[in-house]
């Protein structure tokens, strides 16, 4: 009871953030800058969430071969993972598709691969793409030290995850459990697929984010910001890693406090930045809309 408690006191750390800001900005500005949105761009970046969703699907099924289900099924077992995951601690809920896909006959250890490294591979374009946006920036030395060595440890997991020898180079030997640590790894390796299809997950995972940041470059656009492509990349890259912080959900806070930070070193003001925070929210609830949907009214076939 005590670890669930502070779990949801942890939750409420950002949404409490976000009533901060909002008590210190001009909250009749917000208003006006959301009454002002231009409808044919939001109408375009929330039209975006059906092809993003799509190919996020395919990049799963290509993690899945040979064992992939049809496209209507992966469809919605991938929308019952992002529906689930969106509620739960660090987004375990989305390995309950690998439950699903078990059983109808797809081994377990094949589906929780498909579904870590699904997760994996996001991880890793958005601390590249963050890592090449946050050098723009003034910070110090040992942010950009930190970020490299967790991008160099995550490539270094996903490469022994994929049937590698990584972690049993000298640079990693002296970690404790390194071991244990291995073996796991190994056994998840030994469900590897083809190198092409890793090829195709990560083609995807390019086309899904910048799908992603074209959305969000029009959710800027439709309340004024002119922002340049490249710096929507970096901050909502940026912003994504900071909302995997368990303090929040959604990333309601955090993303805010960010875009206060990043869109204030380009001259945008506070009402602005909390304005696109917003419409950013909308978005990400707008693409549970086909995740639930497709789970209602899609079957799962047995085995």
């Amino acid at each position: 009871m005590k670890q669930k408690t502070r779990f949801w006191l942890l939750r409420w750390l950002g949404p409490v953030l976000l009533a901060l800001l909002l008590f210190r900005t001009d909250t009749q500005a917000l208003l006006e800058i959301l009454a002002g949105a231009k409808l044919l761009n939001l109408i375009g970046a929330f039209l975006l969430i059906l092809p993003i969703l799509f190919l996020r699907t395919v990049r799963w099924r290509s993690l899945l071969f040979p064992h992939a289900p049809a496209y209507g099924e992966s469809l919605a077992l991938y929308g019952f993972g992002v529906f689930a995951g969106t509620f739960t601690p660090g987004q375990v809920g989305e390995y309950g598709k690998a439950y699903f896909l078990s059983k109808r006959g797809v081994p377990l250890g094949k589906a929780v691969y498909a579904t870590l490294l699904d997760r994996i591979l996001d991880f890793v374009f958005l601390l590249t793409f963050a890592g090449l946006f946050l050098p723009g920036l003034p910070l110090s030395t040992p942010v950009y030290v930190v970020l490299a060595a967790l991008l160099g440890f995550v490539l270094a997991f996903m490469g022994q995850a994929i049937g590698g020898e990584v972690f049993n180079r000298p640079l990693f030997t002296w970690m404790p459990w390194h071991d244990k640590f291995c073996a796991i790894l190994d056994k998840i390796g030994s469900n590897r697929v083809p190198n092409r299809q890793y090829g195709t997950a990560a083609f995807n995972s390019v086309l899904c984010w910048l799908l992603n940041w074209v959305a969000i470059s029009l959710l800027a656009a439709s309340i004024g910001l002119k922002i340049p492509f490249v710096f929507v990349c970096g901050v909502m890259a940026t912003c994504s890693l900071l909302s995997a912080i368990p303090i929040s959900v959604l990333g309601i806070g955090t993303r805010d406090a960010a875009l206060i930070f990043f869109l204030g070193s380009i001259g945008h003001g506070e009402p602005a930045a909390l304005a696109l925070s917003g419409l950013v929210l909308a978005l990400r609830l707008a693409y549970m809309i086909p995740c639930a949907l497709a789970v209602f009214f899609t079957k799962v076939s047995a085995s």
